[in-house]
């Protein structure tokens, strides 16, 4: 797990050199030192991931406490970057750095004299504190005194270290601990006890590191750490993840409408032919599911010239922008035959469960489209591989399957008017800063006792 690396963003004062080339020499030679024991103490996060087999097979537990186990780490991270990630700003970078890799000292201890499984949960809740600290003290450090020393030249340098301590060390890790375990006596002893004794070299290097923040004669109030998107960006960020399965839709209906699978045969053939593709204007959907991503589909689609019919649950928006016509989820029998495309972007319920079977899809049109971005079980699979088969519909673009990852035998995988997507429609560069903002905002109401965003309805089913 990649912790963040720029947490600490308010610039602090720097310590004015008494001696200008002494001074900057010894910031240059501090950045590598932090730079060393920021890749040290990533790594030592990470290695315990290729021993969990050995835990496993010693205590006999299973996937799901592993499941566990990483958990515990994600927990540490996420309460230490709010409670403690920020603190370096007034307190000093090299005291949080000092006292974060204290700490991840501290969790190979527990790993060594607690081994069992216990143990294991509150040593990698201990190093994922550590990790919080760090991963925004030692950004904030590595540019700090990269500016120092360096005359205040371009942060790429600093940026560039801190990105590769952070993600190297997460690979340096399991790997070190990899090799050892394979090869020594002790494998749940000496990959600890080898990085361990990286981790102090870096404690004794960060004591020589000059501190480049000034800190305030009077303490600040103490606050947890508030982290958001912008205001004047949050509409962007939440607009991206709806886009991009939008865009899957219109995606799935423009690949079979304009003919791929017979110009990407042709290609592979050398073979020219003319080919007559369909039109997506003027065709018409039926979209079922008007939340959120059904908002996305439909004003896409509709920008397409594509005719959107809606089906929603009980109750719900009827005032959707780009849906012409509204239809009851338990009437859409009526309105399949008469549509080229079936989108599917509602929830997994009870209700919607199997929706989609052998009679809905024997009521589409003959070469009609069918793109799924809602679950995988919204639709009977086997009827789906059939329809398709025999081609009655003409295409089938899924971004979801009934089991996930999809099994190599299905049959889905060598369609040729199938598309597959790996449960990836949604995600894009936008959507962990969305769900950063989106977690945050709902950490904030709780402690403030207002209500949350997107709560779950037990009686509803998400």
């Amino acid at each position: 797990m990649s912790a963040p690396t720029s947490l600490a963003g308010r610039r602090q004062d720097i310590t004015a050199p008494s001696g200008p080339s002494r001074s900057a020499s010894r910031h240059r030679r501090g950045f590598w030192l932090v730079g060393f024991a920021f890749l040290v103490t990533m790594a030592f996060s990470a290695v315990p991931a290729p021993l969990y087999v050995l835990y496993a097979a010693r205590d006999s537990f299973g996937p799901l406490m592993i499941t566990v186990i990483f958990a515990a780490y994600a927990v540490g991270v996420i309460a230490s970057l709010f409670l403690a990630g920020h603190l370096s700003d007034w307190l000093g970078r090299r005291r949080m750095a000092l006292i974060a890799v204290t700490v991840n000292v501290a969790s190979g201890a527990i790993f060594l004299l607690w081994p069992s499984v216990p143990g294991l949960l509150v040593a990698r809740v201990v190093s994922g504190v550590s990790v919080g600290m760090l991963t925004a003290t030692a950004t904030a450090y590595l540019s700090e005194l990269d500016a120092s020393g360096r005359g205040g030249l371009s942060r790429r340098r600093a940026e560039i270290v801190a990105t590769a301590a952070n993600l190297g060390g997460i690979g340096l890790g399991p790997l070190v601990a990899g090799l050892l375990a394979q090869y020594v006596a002790h494998p749940l002893v000496v990959p600890y006890l080898a990085v361990e004794a990286l981790m102090l070299a870096g404690l004794l290097g960060l004591a020589l590191v000059p501190e480049t923040v000034t800190r305030p004669l009077a303490r600040p109030r103490y606050r947890p750490q508030r982290i958001s998107v912008p205001a004047q960006h949050r509409p962007a960020f939440y607009a991206a993840s709806a886009a991009a399965a939008a865009e899957f839709a219109l995606f799935g209906l423009l690949y079979f409408a304009k003919g791929m699978p017979v110009l990407g045969r042709w290609q592979r053939e050398h073979h020219w032919e003319r080919h007559a593709g369909r039109q997506v204007a003027g065709s018409r959907a039926l979209l079922i599911g008007l939340g959120g991503v059904g908002r996305g589909v439909a004003g896409l689609l509709s920008a397409a010239g594509v005719e959107v019919t809606g089906a929603g649950r009980r109750g719900g928006d009827r005032d959707v922008p780009g849906v012409r016509a509204y239809v009851p989820v338990g009437q859409i029998g009526e309105v399949l035959p008469e549509v080229d495309a079936l989108v599917l972007a509602c929830p997994l319920t009870e209700q919607t469960r199997g929706l989609i079977g052998a009679r809905e899809l024997a009521l589409m049109r003959p070469g009609a489209v069918l793109v799924n971005v809602s679950r995988g079980p919204v639709v009977d699979e086997d009827a789906l591989i059939d329809a398709l088969r025999r081609r009655h519909l003409g295409g089938a673009c899924l971004d979801v399957f009934a089991t996930e990852p999809l099994p190599a035998a299905s049959p889905l995988w060598d369609l040729d008017n199938v598309i597959v997507s790996p449960h990836s429609a949604s995600t894009v560069a936008a959507e962990n800063a969305l769900l950063t903002d989106l977690f945050t905002d709902n950490l904030r109401r709780w402690l403030a006792g207002q209500p949350l965003r997107n709560v779950y309805d037990r009686t509803a089913g998400y």
